[in-house]
Formats: C-alpha cells, structure tokens, sequence
C-alpha cells in the first residue's frame, strides 16, 4: 500500500476541519467525505450520511439526514463530467432554511468515468451573476424554495401552489385544519381530490386513518355495509378516523336519507369527521333534485374547489419539475429535469385527465430516457397519438330532426300565415290553404292555435 505523502496528509487534515462545507461523493452517488464545515452548517453528522446515495429529488418533511442527502445530490450532467455552480435550499437541524450555493468538480477517471464529485457550499450572496443556475436547474432551486416554503406555512409540503388558484386551495386547507367539521372537495377527475384530503389528514394531531368508500364503483349493498361497519366501530369515541367518500354525489338515494336523518338527530359519531368528493358541485345536483338537500347542507360547511390543470398555469413547470424528481428515488440513473422544448409541448397539449395523466405521462416518458434530460422524442406513444387526436377537427356529423316534428312545424307557420293575411277569417284562411272549413278548425285546435278570446276572431261571411 503507497504510503501518504505529508502534502497529502495535509490536505486531507484541511479539508476535514475547515470551516467551508465540502463533501465527495463517489460514482453512485454515495457520500464519502462530509467535512467539519458541512456538519456546522446542517446540523447532520457525517456517520448519518456516509454511504448513503443521494437522490436528486426534494422532501422538506423526510428526517434531517435525507433531506441534507436530497440537498446535496448533483444535477446529473455532473456525473457526466460537466463542472457546474447551482444552488440548493434546505431545511437544518434547527429547522432553519438554509440558502447556499454549490461548486460540484467532477473527477474524471479512467475510460472516462466520474469515480469522484467534489462538492464545495459557498454563501449564497457572494457568487458572480454569472455563475447562477441556468433555466432547467433554476426550476429545482425554485421548487426547493416553495416546498420548504409549504412546509413551514401549511405543513404540506408536496402541494405545488403558485398560482392564485391554488394559493386559495392552502389558505383553505389552513382553515380546514383547524377544524373538525365535514369537508367537501370537488373538481375535475384527476385533479388531485383525494391526494388533498390525504396531505390534510397526515397533518392532524395523531394523524388518524382515512377510510375510502368509493360510491363510483361500489354497489349499494357494499356502500351500506362499509358506511354501517365504520360508523359502528368508531361509535364509542375511543379512537378517530376519517371517512372518505369518494364521488358521494353517486351515493344511493337511501344511504343519502339515512345518513341526512342522522346528521339531522345528532347521532353522527363525534370521532369520526366525514370527508366527501365530486366531480362536479353538489349544489347543481340538489338544484336538479339528484342529491338529499338536508345532506347536502350538513355535509359541506367547509367546501374546496380544486382547479384542473388548466386553471394552474403558474404551477405547470415545477408540478413537471416535481414529477420527474419524484421518479428520481426509485432510478439509479438520475434526471436533471425537462428540456425546455418538452415543457413547451406539454404546455401545448389538452390534459383532459388533469394532474393525474400528466403525472403518468411522464412516468413512461421517463422509462424512455437515457440521459439527464427529458426530450420531446423521450414521450410515450399515446402522448404522439393523443397530441395527433387533439390536432385533428371532430369529424363533422349530419343531424336529423324528427320528419313529424319538420312538418308540424311548416304546418302551423303556414295556417299562421293564412290567418293573417285573412284578418282571422277562418273560411277564407281555409281557402287559401285549399282545405276545409271544419278541417282547419280541427288543425287549429290540434296544434294549439286557438285564440286567446272570442273578440280575436272576426268571422265575415264569404
């Protein structure tokens, strides 16, 4: 084994103890080195990091060693042999946000492989303009900031609100949060309802199960036995629970009663606080007579409408960001983010599906790509024929209206017209429509042209 040298011994001594952050990762992104400056900075020692991977993806609420590793990981080009100057933004020991920039220096090997990263944290107000993050990267560093943002402020930290539309949805779940009265959300298929109420119920006190009955697929038989098993098991207050129901307005008509008679008797369990989703607003169902008005009022005090994905221009880049960072956790190849080209396709495309299928098209388009970023060749095949589709115009479709409907129609404007031009003489409205006296008087009646009073009509002799 070579023995060090004393510049070498040196060097090592420097790096441990001074007081700049600096750490090294080796090619799988494992922590090696995680100096005296790191731990002073983070709060994290190095024996909670070395040997574990870092993944280029962000959790605020994760424990203090993996939000430190998510900090820390390079943009994926690094692993390339790209030096590059970013910055990160995380949550300390102290539960401080913390802002700094990074210098990764990748150590080529052989066969041009990247066995070491250098990584030095520099202060975040003395770095050259020049140096900052360029778009792509920026997208990170801003996701980073807005989620440690949520956490501190709504203690949700993988809601994406930027936009006014989903900056009232916190506000609202702020409130909702405090209380323990019915809420309802309703919006789009896909929009995120039941992913809403899960953040929510993980933050109160306990945080307490939420029990789904998904009115949509269930039969009434099974909606009745799981409504009656839950509300059973929870009746003597010794435990809560949230009850779900999941697209309530296709609840059965007698469950609608029966649970309106008991929210009307006070007889609903106090430890089980109801939840329930829509597609569309209940109020228009009740208006219609499809839902139990009494139910209605006692199950929406508290009411969310959560925008579909149109109505969220402001968040559509980092909930892309987001997406492709949360594929990065289970990928030992990491991703950087979305060429800018590919944010503009799918800024481009009609997301009938909402959150939901933006978040599985990008699932398989990250199957299909090697590098660090995603390309718009990277998108799956049902992303070029669903694009193809929207592009194409409806094919256009003859309509006919009913023959008897036409020709009742071209009847009563024509004994309309005759009447008239006849003043409201029938005889001669007859004749000019070469019927019968008797047989207009009995077209007339059939179709509803009676007069509204005797003085209407004015018979003359002909």
């Amino acid at each position: 084994m070579p023995r060090k040298t004393r510049s070498q011994t040196g060097l090592v001594a420097w790096l441990t103890e001074t007081d700049c952050p600096v750490f090294v990762l080796d090619e799988r992104r494992r922590v090696r080195f995680f100096n005296r400056g790191c731990v002073e900075l983070t709060g994290c020692q190095p024996g909670d990091v070395i040997g574990k991977p870092c993944d280029y993806l962000i959790d605020p609420l994760a424990g203090l060693s993996e939000r430190i590793l998510h900090a820390i990981a390079p943009p994926a080009e690094v692993f390339g042999g790209q030096e590059l100057f970013t910055s990160i933004e995380f949550i300390d020991a102290r539960g401080a946000a913390r802002k700094q920039h990074v210098f990764y220096l990748p150590l080529p090997g052989e066969g041009g492989r990247i066995p070491v990263v250098l990584g030095v944290m520099l202060d975040f107000h003395d770095v050259p303009r020049q140096l900052l993050p360029h778009a792509t990267q920026q997208l990170h560093v801003d996701l980073t900031h807005l989620l440690a943002q949520q956490t501190h402020h709504f203690q949700a930290s993988t809601l994406i609100a930027r936009g006014p539309a989903m900056l009232r949805v916190t506000e609202q779940l702020k409130l909702a949060r405090k209380s323990e009265l019915p809420l309802h959300v309703h919006g789009p298929a896909g929009s995120g309802k039941v992913y809403l109420l899960q953040v929510l119920q993980a933050q109160l006190p306990g945080t307490p199960p939420l029990i789904p009955i998904a009115c949509r697929l269930l039969p009434r038989s099974e909606q009745r036995r799981l409504l009656k098993d839950v509300l059973a098991n929870f009746r003597d207050g010794r435990e809560t629970a949230g009850l779900l129901l999941k697209d309530v307005d296709l609840l059965a008509e007698d469950l609608q009663s029966w649970l309106a008679e008991l929210f009307a008797g006070r007889e609903w369990p106090r430890s089980v606080r109801l939840f329930s989703t829509s597609r569309i607003a209940l109020s228009r169902q009740v208006e219609e007579g499809r839902f139990h008005r009494e139910l209605y009022f006692a199950m929406t005090p508290q009411s969310i409408e959560l925008p579909g994905l149109r109505e969220r221009s402001e968040d559509f880049e980092l909930l892309a960001q987001f997406f492709i960072e949360q594929g990065n956790a289970t990928r030992e190849t990491q991703m950087t983010g979305l060429d800018q080209r590919t944010l503009d396709e799918l800024r481009g495309y009609e997301w009938k599906g909402n959150v939901a299928e933006l978040k599985k098209m990008l699932e398989e388009a990250q199957a299909n790509c090697p590098g660090p970023y995603l390309l718009p060749e990277h998108l799956p095949f049902r992303w070029q024929t669903g694009k193809l589709a929207q592009a194409t115009p409806p094919q256009r479709t003859e309509h006919f209206e009913p023959l008897e409907d036409i020709l009742e129609c071209l009847e009563r404007q024509e004994i309309q017209r005759a009447l008239a031009h006849a003043r409201n003489n029938k005889a001669k409205a007859a004749e000019l429509l070469g019927l019968t006296r008797p047989k207009l008087y009995r077209r007339i009646e059939q179709l509803g042209l009676l007069p509204e009073s005797p003085s209407e009509e004015t018979e003359t002799a002909s």
